[in-house]
């Protein structure tokens, strides 16, 4: 089970993509769709990046530090933006008519 202070902190970093989320978002996509993408995007490159920076590290390393897990985390969460900037940017695509 999770500690409540991981939840607490995970629960107020999702809220903080939506401020981020409607900034970013292109003029014709709706609030809710922007939101849903940049969140989802963020959290799903963040977690590859994470995971595989710490395992390159730890191949090469050994066991790492608490600072290059910081790094990793940082630099995860910086291409996890990245990436969601990028999809939230784009124009939403056309609908097939009915």
């Amino acid at each position: 089970m999770m500690p409540p202070l991981i939840l607490l902190i995970a629960l107020l970093m999702l809220a903080g993509c939506w401020p981020l989320a409607q900034a970013l978002k292109h003029r014709d996509q709706s609030p809710l769709a922007a939101f849903l993408l940049f969140a989802s995007v963020l959290g799903l490159v963040a977690a590859a990046v994470y995971f595989g920076l710490t395992w390159l590290v730890t191949l090469l390393v050994g066991t790492p530090g608490l600072a290059i897990g910081v790094i990793c985390l940082i630099a995860a969460i910086l291409a996890g933006g990245a990436a969601g900037w990028q999809v939230v940017r784009r124009p939403p695509r056309r609908r097939m008519p009915d």
